[in-house]
């Protein structure tokens, strides 16, 4: 049997573990998870706004995680539009080749009357749109994912750190707290 005092130097030790190991590797937790949690309202969001599978947004959304040493997490976005060839795009027109050339393009719901497919500089096919009177100036036709991501993740983001973070911490802390019980 241990004496009293035993006891409280082994419980002050356990306390100033808990305190400068669990604590910050529990608020490292949190903030991750709310990240991941803004991640996936940010690529809901944007994806519904410009009428895309969500699949194409997430491929463009990374997370930077948080560590007990580093206490911050980012949630960043790729602002290169989503390449129209990726939704299936297709010649419009019925018919044979003949009847569809410079018909335009169809993907998805929408659909681009100036618009071509071809293959690119990289070998694989996109569908571009002529920019100018002369040969090359071609641009790919691209969604522009820039302006919602810029306008939804930061209101996300700030809703989910209020609403979602502290519960997040405490059961964290209550999880990580249950090691240190005598």
């Amino acid at each position: 049997m241990q004496s009293y005092d035993q006891q409280i130097s082994g419980l002050k030790s356990k306390l100033s573990s808990f305190k400068s190991i669990e604590v910050p590797r529990a608020n490292a937790s949190a903030l991750n998870k709310t990240t991941a949690a803004s991640k996936t309202r940010v690529v809901r969001g944007v994806a519904k706004a410009i009428q895309v599978p969500q699949k194409f947004v997430r491929k463009r959304m990374y997370v930077s995680r948080a560590t007990a040493r580093r206490q911050s997490s980012r949630l960043r976005a790729y602002y290169r539009g989503i390449s129209v060839i990726d939704l299936k795009a297709r010649d419009s027109g019925k018919g044979g080749w003949r009847t569809r050339k410079g018909r335009g393009v169809r993907a998805g719901k929408r659909r681009y009357s100036d618009a071509f497919i071809a293959y690119g500089n990289n070998a694989n096919k996109h569908v571009f749109r002529r920019k100018g009177d002369g040969r090359s100036p071609l641009e790919v036709v691209r969604i522009e994912i820039q302006k919602h991501v810029d306008v939804i993740a930061p209101k996300v983001a700030m809703r989910e750190m209020k609403e979602n973070f502290a519960k997040r911490l405490k059961h964290d802390l209550e999880w990580r707290l249950r090691k240190y019980q005598v």
